[in-house]
């Protein structure tokens, strides 16, 4: 499988465009901003996404989703209980950044459903507390989750800033889902630099 990792808009979300490497079907994780920076990705490696995977319904995971659907056909996917943010504003976060934002996903998905990217097989984790509906995407072939904005480098999501956040939830959710997975799990954060299972388990202070 290979792997892009592109940072995007103001808040550097980290975008990845994900490649089957049998097949060279691919997909476009949570596109934030920054549209022409992704399909300048996409273009030079002669990609056409068959999905867009969101991981929750926060702005800045979502803004260039509609705009990629446009250009490729790509059809986003979320967890079931994401679509209400991805359609209202308020809810997303763009109204406090004074800009609209609506997204219509063509699929929704709920814990343990399996979407077939190729010959590889991405598997759905339900893990909220940082926003309802938020879903990382684990492929166990490859030891790699693409974990959002629940799970980063030493630290976890935040909780008090958008509506319907849980810091208990989420880390007990976390602990549940994520932690159980092997050690040498590669996770893909929604921000920041990548960081392993086995090293949050035993480094992150939120998780003791």
């Amino acid at each position: 499988m290979l792997i892009f990792d592109i940072k995007v808009g103001m808040l550097k979300t980290n975008c990845y465009v994900i490649v089957d490497g049998d097949t060279k079907e691919s997909a476009v994780i949570d596109p934030g901003d920054e549209f022409e920076s992704i399909i300048n990705v996409l273009d030079e490696h002669e990609l056409k996404p068959s999905y867009i995977l969101i991981t929750h319904g926060h702005y800045d995971h979502i803004m260039a989703a509609e705009k990629i659907r446009g250009k490729y056909g790509a059809k986003i996917i979320c967890h079931k209980e994401a679509e209400p943010f991805l359609a209202e504003t308020m809810l997303n976060g763009a109204f406090y950044n004074g800009c609209t934002i609506t997204v219509k996903p063509d699929q929704t998905v709920d814990e343990d459903d399996i979407i077939k990217l190729g010959n590889t097989e991405v598997k759905v984790l339900h893990v909220p507390g940082h926003a309802p509906g938020s879903a990382c995407y684990y492929i166990e072939s490859e030891d790699v989750v693409f974990t959002g904005d629940t799970l980063f480098k030493d630290t976890v999501g935040v909780t008090d800033i958008f509506p319907y956040g849980n810091h208990s939830l989420l880390v007990q959710k976390i602990k549940e889902k994520l932690l159980i997975l092997p050690y040498e799990t590669v996770v893909y954060p929604g921000h920041g630099a990548c960081t392993t299972v086995g090293d949050e388990e035993r480094n992150n202070y939120y998780l003791r």
